[in-house]
């Protein structure tokens, strides 16, 4: 019976896998759509996974339309075929910390109990930590 659970759980586990693969590899796809059609720097940075390329060209010399937001993936396989490296931006998850006193349980003040106290963070929304 407990052989029987087992195998139970384990089918629906890889179950569960293959359901997130797929979406994984189908979200990857959507994502380069969604960034190219981000047609500003703060809508491109707001996007999880997109880079902007803050490099100005002029209209008359280009024949295309020239895309200034592409996802982080796309990117690297072309590196500085798209931009200039210098003109990427490209915000990353950031954590300062503000306040670590260390830790204590000294009678007539208040005790501290985590470390740190007080941080500041600045997250892309969406991105994993």
């Amino acid at each position: 019976m407990a052989r029987r659970a087992a195998i139970i759980i384990i089918l629906h586990l890889l179950g569960v896998t293959a359901r997130l693969f797929v979406a994984a590899t189908s979200q990857h796809r959507d994502r380069e759509s969604l960034c190219e059609s981000r047609q500003t720097c703060a809508s491109c940075l707001q996007t999880p996974g997109c880079i902007w390329c803050s490099m100005t060209i002029p209209e008359q010399s280009m024949n295309a339309p020239f895309l200034r937001c592409m996802s982080e993936q796309l990117y690297s396989k072309k590196l500085n075929l798209w931009c200039d490296p210098l003109a990427v931006v490209q915000h990353e998850n950031t954590m300062e910390v503000l306040e670590n006193q260390r830790l204590s349980s000294a009678k007539g003040r208040d005790p501290v109990q985590i470390q740190p106290q007080r941080i500041k963070l600045r997250l892309r929304a969406g991105d994993n930590i």
